[in-house]
């Protein structure tokens, strides 16, 4: 069995079928029983319509039956004759109750004059004969007609049964002698004439609605349907819905809507699935998905991606827990200011240093003292973002986590007075002889005064420990 989709070829045979007046979507479908002695039982398959592909409109049968053989004759009467020989078949296309679909009856006939009987029966000579591979075709068809539809739809294949049974036969004198040799073959082809179902394409070619950034607490993507199609429709009818969290459509019912919906839950990615409906003038349907998909993210309390604004424990956005006679100091700001008077105290030591090596023509002065305030910038710029975000006071143990930075305080101001022990150290000794050179030593070691003072200072400024209190 063989099967061409779209097509209307008919390999060998060539059939006559009454025009469709709506042009409909086809598949064909072929099977033949090969070329064998009458007479015979044998059988044709073909599948049946598949109705996911659409609706059955009409079915178109065609069917062709041949004979192929040979035939001999000789005359033994005294007087001539007149011979007729027929090289034939009845070849018949049964439905499986055996009731008759089609018939054909392929025939070669031949009519000679032959004289006298020639005294040797050889099938040969002047009173004989014998054709070798003669041969006769016949065809059939049957539609379009819609009154087997059903029978014709379904699953699985239909199998019909086919007959050929032998009619040759030699006629003429009385006295004759006559033989024959007779083999039959027969092809099927049914057409089914439907119409298909809309394709349904959610999307045009190479366009994705997966892996999207995500840039806002809800995601708005251009929804398209336009690849979609149905040849014979006066036109599609489109309905979108999605299980997106909190979508909605602008229009469900256009060919490109565009869709919202949340784009985030909890920092984690969002996945959905959107679903395109297709319906033609027909009322015939079919649907078709595509994925949707958006990169994890996180909007704090007052709609900043990635932002630092939280909620706390009374649900106030950025709120101090003031309904539990709680407060929260943030270190934030002393973190990036205690930073920078460490940043400030070793680049002060350097150039306190610079300028001596200047002064004194000593180019490898003071490296030691680099590498000792090196260490003492490091460990100053690690206590300072270890500070704990917040540390909360409050009168409501529940809510109140207990923090303490002693240790840290004492840490940072032994690295705070190294760095400015280190700076004096890079100028002991060393006065000036010029005005302008006292002055310059001077305001280092000021700032060395300054910056380390400040740093007590900002430390004065934070809890040095939690109070969770009963």
């Amino acid at each position: 069995m063989s099967i061409r989709i779209f097509a209307r070829t008919f390999a060998v045979f060539a059939f006559t079928f009454l025009s469709l007046s709506v042009q409909a979507e086809q598949l064909v479908y072929t099977d033949t029983v090969p070329l064998s002695t009458t007479n015979w039982n044998r059988t044709v398959t073909v599948p049946k319509f598949d109705p996911a592909l659409g609706t059955l409109i009409s079915v178109e049968i065609g069917f062709a039956g041949g004979v192929m053989g040979e035939t001999r004759y000789e005359n033994t009467d005294a007087a001539g004759t007149t011979i007729t020989e027929q090289l034939s078949a009845l070849i018949s296309l049964l439905k499986p109750d055996l009731s008759i679909i089609l018939d054909v009856h392929p025939m070669y006939q031949g009519v000679y004059q032959v004289p006298v009987f020639d005294g040797t029966i050889d099938f040969a000579g002047a009173s004989g004969a014998t054709h070798l591979d003669i041969s006769a075709t016949d065809n059939d068809a049957k539609g379009p007609y819609s009154d087997d539809n059903a029978f014709f739809t379904g699953a699985g294949t239909i199998t019909f049964p086919v007959t050929a049974s032998a009619t040759s036969y030699v006629s003429g004198a009385g006295n004759l002698v006559s033989g024959f040799m007779t083999q039959a073959y027969a092809s099927i082809i049914v057409t089914y004439n439907f119409d298909a179902l809309p394709q349904c394409v959610p999307n045009q070619d190479g366009v994705s609605y997966e892996n999207l950034t995500c840039a806002e607490p809800t995601t708005t993507i251009l929804l398209d349907g336009s690849a979609s199609s149905d040849a014979k429709s006066k036109g599609l009818g489109f309905v979108w819905s999605s299980n997106c969290p909190n979508g909605q459509f602008n229009d469900p019912q256009s060919i490109t809507p565009t869709l919202t919906f949340d784009s985030f839950v909890n920092g984690e990615p969002t996945a959905c699935t959107v679903t395109l409906v297709l319906t033609d003038s027909s009322d015939q349907q079919s649907s078709c998905q595509a994925a949707v998909s958006v990169a994890a993210c996180t909007f704090d309390c007052q709609g900043e991606l990635n932002g630092s604004a939280r909620l706390d424990n009374c649900g106030v956005c950025n709120g101090d827990n003031a309904c539990y006679e709680c407060r929260d100091f943030n270190t934030t700001s002393s973190s990036f200011a205690l930073d920078g008077n460490a940043l400030a105290q070793f680049k002060n030591l350097k150039s306190a240093i610079k300028y001596r090596r200047k002064i004194t023509s000593k180019p490898s002065f003071g490296a030691n003292l680099i590498i000792n305030g090196s260490a003492y910038y490091s460990e100053a710029w690690t206590l300072a973002w270890t500070l704990p975000e917040l540390i909360t006071t409050c009168a409501n143990v529940q809510f109140c986590q207990s923090v303490s930075n002693l240790a840290f305080d004492a840490q940072f101001i032994n690295n705070s007075d190294g760095l400015k022990d280190l700076t004096f150290t890079a100028l002991k000794g060393f006065k000036g002889k010029s005005a302008a050179e006292k002055k310059r030593i001077k305001a280092y070691k000021t700032r060395a005064n300054k910056l380390a003072s400040e740093n007590v200072t900002l430390l004065g400024t934070i809890p040095e420990q939690s109070l969770c209190q009963e």
